[in-house]
Formats: structure tokens, sequence, C-alpha cells
């Protein structure tokens, strides 16, 4: 192997190894309830320096790397997990649409009408949406990262319990920042990961193609204003036929199979 490119490699596996140190400790805590909601600004900080350090694009630099290789090295959609699991607890999602059979435990319900009635489910949405674009732009025909299959289910999860909750909302309490465009569209902008997105339109997922941050949060409050046969359709479905296209073999089916069960249970 050149030497360039044995240098891309580790540079790589670098960038990797202290984006999954990240993950791994957000993981950590959630699961021992270390004060969880007290870490969750440091948190952010590593992963905003981490993507301030070109880290998620230095993987391009080899001159052998292509486009096709996009979605298998760059860690732009681990990044957007890790926000993801930082504002949501992801266990708790999947009790509340299935995973332990038809009885749902109280705790599980007040968490995730909470979580829909909440901010933080429009920052996951977002988050979702922006992993569902980048897969949608890249070539997966190649060999794709292991926790790829892993990531697009996460993302098909907070669409499938906002879907299956978000109707208590109305008839519960009112809505809240997604009650406008506006509002949610000041609220998203905001954030930390937003505006480092938006700083680096040439780099964002790695892909030029990319649509703006900005187009991504307006795509979002379309989506949220459908119906939930619409935003089935366009999140829900898209994610489960993009990991059916996935070639890692049995766990991207598997994930598959449990979105589509939960497309036809709500229908």
């Amino acid at each position: 192997m050149p030497r360039q490119e044995r240098d891309t490699s580790r540079c790589t596996l670098r960038s990797w190894a202290r984006l999954s140190g990240i993950a791994a400790t957000i993981f950590e805590h959630r699961c021992l309830n270390m004060s969880f909601t007290e870490h969750v600004p440091r948190f952010e900080d590593h992963l905003t320096e981490w993507f301030n350090s070109g880290e998620h694009c230095r993987c391009h630099q080899g001159p052998q790397l292509d486009t096709q290789l996009d979605l298998s090295f760059c860690l732009t959609p681990l990044w957007h997990h890790s926000f993801i699991t930082l504002h949501a607890n992801l266990d708790l999602l999947e009790h509340a649409i299935g995973r332990d059979g038809s009885y749902i435990s109280d705790a599980a319900l007040d968490y995730v009408r909470s979580w829909v009635a909440s901010p933080a489910s429009k920052r996951c949405l977002l988050h979702a949406l922006l992993i569902q674009n980048l897969s949608l732009s890249t070539t997966l025909n190649s060999a794709v990262a292991l926790h790829t299959p892993r990531i697009l289910f996460a993302a098909a999860l907070c669409w499938q319990c906002y879907i299956a909750y978000s109707p208590w909302l109305s008839s519960y309490i009112a809505r809240d920042a997604s009650s406008s465009e506006k509002e949610l569209s000041e609220y998203l902008m905001e954030l930390p990961e937003v505006r480092l997105l938006g700083q680096n339109r040439d780099h964002s997922g790695c892909a030029q193609n990319m649509p703006k941050v900005e187009d991504t949060v307006s795509e979002l409050w379309n989506i949220l204003r459908s119906t939930p046969a619409e935003m089935n359709v366009r999140t829900v479905c898209v994610l489960e036929s993009t990991l059916r296209r996935l070639p890692t073999g049995g766990i991207s089916q598997r994930f598959a199979d449990i979105i589509q069960a939960c497309i036809l249970k709500g229908k």
C-alpha cells in the first residue's frame, strides 16, 4: 500500500476511534444513569470539537478514495447518531414501539410522550433526516461500515416513535417549539451542531450534493406538518428500503424486518 494511502487509513482509524470513544462514553453514562443530563453539555462540546478538528472529512485526503466510499469511511453518520443518543433514550423508544411485546411500561409511555412533546425530539428528527439524506446521496454498492445499519435503524426508530405517539399531543397538550415554521427553524438553527453544519457547507456530510442545512430544516417542517401516513412514507419507509439495499447481510435485513413490522402494525 502506498505511504499516502497508509497514512490516510491510519488517520481514518484515529478519527473513528476518537468519535467511537465519545459515543461509547455517552452510552455508558446513559446506561448507568450517572446524572446523565448534567453531562450532556460536556458531550456536546466533545462532539463539536471533533467536528471542528476536520476529522469528519480527513478520510478523503487520499487520492485513491472516491465518492463510492463516502458512507463507509465518512464518519458524519456516526456523529449524527451520537447527538441522537444524547437526546433520546433509544432503549425506551424501542420498548415503546413493542420490542418486548404488547405490554409497554408506564415509565416508557411517560418518557416517550414527554420526548415527543419536547424540542429534543425535533432535534433528533433533524439528525435522523440528515442521516437519511446522507445515505440517499451516497452510492451504497460498496463496502459499508458496520455501524451503518444500526445508525439507520436508530433514525427510523425516532421517526416511528414520533409518528406513533404524536397524535396523542393534540388531545393532551398544546404544540411546543414546532407550533410554527419560524419557531422551529429558529430553535434548530441555533443548535451548536446545526451552526457547525452551516459553517462547513462544503464539507457537510463529505458530499458536495447534500442540501444546505437550512433546506433540511425546512424539509423537516414540511414532514412534521404532514399526515402520519405521509410521514411514514417519507421517512420510515425510505430508511427501511435503504437498509435492505445495504451489502451488510443479515444485520441490516434484521433491522429492516423490525421496521417493516412497525410499519405494518401502524396501518
